[in-house]
């Protein structure tokens, strides 16, 4: 992509919409085309239609998703699937029909079978042609305890931990395939405990701002 193309990221407010626009920028890509939800709204076919032919993004990436936890999906399963379904059909749709050059759809691990076998491989998924998906993960799993446990050493915390096994339950593993990825040159940079560690760090020094 040359730095003047013209790219329409979806979902941009989003944890991993931002991140996209903030590394697009970063490279140099300054024709990025975003639209708050107030003024793009995604479930609506004649709007997104609208926003495709007068815009022409030549590139989709495709971040925009309602997404909540278990109690979340749990309570609205029906909601979940219908603004989902309906954020991802009219957006593939008008990229299609205006002659978008290349679309980018990402989408949580969740779409595994919940008891699939593990490493979650790709080919568990229905794809075209050779445009095979990519797990993005660091091939590791670990445990909801041990997950607890780098929390409590990264933020001082020296009381005990106690889990409420009468709630529901999420997936037992997830641990995704990543050799693909592995293949096109990537390995993460960043151990999960410094990752969680420089994120407790940036909470203490910003703490009056989020109060605002």
């Amino acid at each position: 992509m040359s730095p003047d193309a013209s790219i329409f990221v979806a979902g941009h407010r989003g944890l991993v919409g931002s991140a996209l626009v903030r590394r697009l920028r970063g490279a140099g890509f300054h024709n990025l085309l975003l639209r708050e939800r107030r003024d793009l709204d995604l479930t609506a076919q004649s709007a997104v239609a609208e926003f495709f032919a007068h815009q022409r993004p030549q590139y989709v990436l495709l971040a925009a998703a309602r997404v909540g936890g278990i109690l979340a999906n749990n309570t609205y399963p029906a909601d979940f699937l219908r603004e989902n379904l309906a954020i991802q059909t009219n957006v593939i749709d008008s990229a299609w029909r205006n002659g978008v050059r290349k679309l980018l759809f990402l989408g949580s691990s969740c779409i595994y079978p919940r008891l699939a076998p593990q490493p979650m491989r790709e080919e568990c998924l229905l794809t075209g042609e050779d445009e095979r998906p990519i797990n993005v993960g660091w091939g590791r799993d670990q445990t909801i305890a041990e997950l607890a446990d780098t929390v409590a050493r990264v933020v001082g915390f020296s009381g005990s931990t106690r889990y409420d096994a009468s709630k529901p339950d999420g997936t037992p593993r997830k641990l995704l395939e990543t050799s693909r990825l592995t293949e096109l040159g990537w390995t993460p940079r960043t151990e999960l405990a410094a990752g969680i560690r420089a994120t407790y760090e940036w909470f203490l020094n910003n703490r009056s701002l989020l109060r605002t």
